[in-house]
C-alpha cells in the first residue's frame, strides 16, 4: 500500500501518472491528501500565474 513517506519520496512525473490513469484512489487517505497537496503546489509554482497582480 501506498504510504504519505512514498509520496513525499516520489517524482512529479510519478504523481502526475498516478492522478492521470487513477491509481491515486487505492491510496491510503493519507496518501491521496498528500498526492493532491504535491500536485497542487507543483502546478501553482509551476503556472506563472502568481506572478499575476491582483486587480
Amino acid at each position: 500500500m501506498m504510504i504519505v513517506e512514498n509520496i513525499k519520496n516520489a517524482d512529479i512525473e510519478s504523481l502526475e501518472t498516478w492522478y492521470e490513469d487513477g491509481t491515486w484512489k487505492r491510496f491510503s487517505e493519507d496518501a491521496q491528501g498528500e498526492l493532491l497537496n504535491r500536485l497542487i503546489a507543483y502546478r501553482v509554482c509551476n503556472s506563472g500565474e502568481w506572478d499575476t497582480p491582483i486587480e
